[in-house]
């Protein structure tokens, strides 16, 4: 039997998979939309940009909280090598 504390917990790491898979989505969308036109770094401009839009209009979008030290090298190497 599950205690309303677990269920609130399973709803919490339901809507943070949701907002994960959000971002995910969205960053695909926006790397492939800005490979296409031909940006520069599209695969790096394109998910920062409709990431941010997302954020700005309040969209549930999340991340790991785990990955951000490592995602901040990959981004440092990437602009450090472009």
């Amino acid at each position: 039997m599950l205690l309303s504390g677990g269920l609130s917990r399973r709803a919490d790491l339901r809507r943070r998979v949701a907002g994960i898979a959000l971002a995910l989505c969205l960053g695909a969308v926006g790397g492939a939309l800005f490979w296409w036109l031909t940006f520069p770094l599209p695969w790096m401009l394109g998910p920062i940009f409709f990431n941010l839009i997302a954020a700005l209009v309040r969209a549930p979008i999340s991340s790991p909280e785990s990955a951000r030290p490592w995602v901040q090298m990959v981004i440092g190497l990437m602009l450090g090598s472009s």
